[in-house]
C-alpha cells in the first residue's frame, strides 16, 4: 500500500457500548487487528452505540459510552481519538427513549460524529426537527443507506452495481440536503463509485451485513412458547451468542449475531482504488 498506514476505526458498538465487554476484549481485538491485517494499519477512531438493534440502543446510556471512549483512549494512549456514535434503525416503540439518548449525545463534545441509519435519526442529528439539539456534529450515512444488491446465494460476479442507489441522483440530493460528510459502505465487489468525492468513505471489514429484522431469534431463549418472540421484550439473551449456518446454496457461511445476518470477507474484496483514497478508513469488527 505504498508504505501508507490504512486508518482503522474500531467498532465498539453493542457488547462494548452496553457494558458486556471491557479492557481484556479490547486488548485482544487490537492485537488481532495488528496480527492479521493484510497491510499496515493505524487506529484513528472508535464507533460506539448499537449496530442493528434499536432496543439495545435505547437501553444504553451516555455514561456507558463515555466510559468506553475513555478506556479506548487510555489503551491506545491517544487523547484525540475520533468517536462516532452509531444509531441503528430504531423501532417505533423504542424511538422515544432513543431520541432522548441521541439528543443527549449531541451535547457531548467528545462525540465527534453521528452515523445514522434511518431518516428519523438523520433529521434529529441534522437539526431539522423542532426539539433537535444539534451541536454541529459531523453526520455520516450508516451502512443501512448502502442499498447495493446482496444475496449470499448469488456469486459476486453475477451481482452488478448498475441498479445501485449508492451513487444515484437521489443519494446525492440527500447528501447535499443534510450536509452529509461521510458514508459507511459494505465490503462488496460491486463498484461503489466513490472515487472522486469529498466524502469520507469507511468500509466495514471483515463482515458485511446481509440483512436484519425486528424479530431476533435469540430473544426467545428461555422464554415460554407463548409470546416467545414478542418484539422489544427480550432480556438481551443474544449477548455472547453467535450462530453459523452452512448450506450448499450459499457462497459463504451466514453468521447470525443479534437480529442480523453477516458474511465474512477476505481482504481481496476491498477495492484497491478506495484503499488509496485520502478520506478512506476501515471499520474493523470482531463478532
Amino acid at each position: 500500500m505504498e508504505n501508507r498506514n490504512i486508518p482503522v476505526i474500531l467498532n465498539l458498538c453493542d457488547d462494548f457500548s452496553a457494558g458486556y465487554a471491557g479492557e481484556k476484549q479490547l486488548n485482544e481485538m487490537i492485537e488481532n487487528l495488528y496480527r492479521y491485517a493484510p497491510f499496515p494499519v493505524e487506529i484513528t477512531g472508535i464507533r460506539i452505540g448499537a449496530e442493528t438493534c434499536g432496543f439495545l440502543f435505547s437501553r444504553m446510556t451516555v455514561a456507558q459510552w463515555k466510559a468506553v471512549s475513555r478506556m479506548a483512549g487510555e489503551i491506545l494512549k491517544c487523547d484525540g481519538l475520533s468517536v462516532t456514535l452509531t444509531v441503528p434503525v430504531v423501532e417505533q416503540s423504542a424511538w422515544k427513549a432513543a431520541k432522548k439518548l441521541l439528543e443527549d449525545a449531541l451535547q457531548q463534545p467528545w462525540i465527534h460524529s453521528m452515523a445514522v441509519n434511518d431518516f428519523g435519526a438523520l433529521k434529529v442529528a441534522a437539526g431539522q426537527t423542532e426539539e433537535s439539539l444539534c451541536r454541529g456534529k459531523k453526520i455520516v450515512l450508516g451502512r443501512y443507506f448502502d442499498k447495493r444488491f446482496r444475496d449470499p446465494r448469488v456469486p459476486d460476479e453475477d451481482m452488478t452495481a448498475e441498479e445501485s442507489a449508492v451513487c444515484s441522483d437521489t443519494w446525492n440530493l440527500l447528501i447535499r440536503q443534510y450536509g452529509i460528510c461521510g458514508v459507511e459502505l459494505e465490503c462488496m465487489k460491486q463498484n461503489p463509485g466513490f472515487y472522486d468525492t469529498d466524502l469520507d468513505v469507511s468500509v466495514h471489514f471483515p463482515y458485511s451485513l446481509v440483512s436484519s429484522g425486528q424479530i431476533c431469534e435469540f430473544s426467545g431463549i428461555g422464554n415460554p412458547e407463548k409470546g416467545r418472540f414478542e418484539i422489544g421484550h427480550c432480556r438481551e439473551q443474544c449477548r455472547g451468542i453467535i450462530g453459523t449456518a452452512f448450506h450448499k446454496s450459499l457462497k459463504k457461511p451466514l453468521i447470525k449475531s443479534e437480529n442480523a445476518l453477516y458474511m465474512k470477507n477476505s481482504a481481496e474484496m476491498l477495492d484497491p482504488v478506495l484503499l488509496k483514497s485520502p478520506g478512506f478508513s476501515l471499520i474493523y469488527t470482531e463478532l
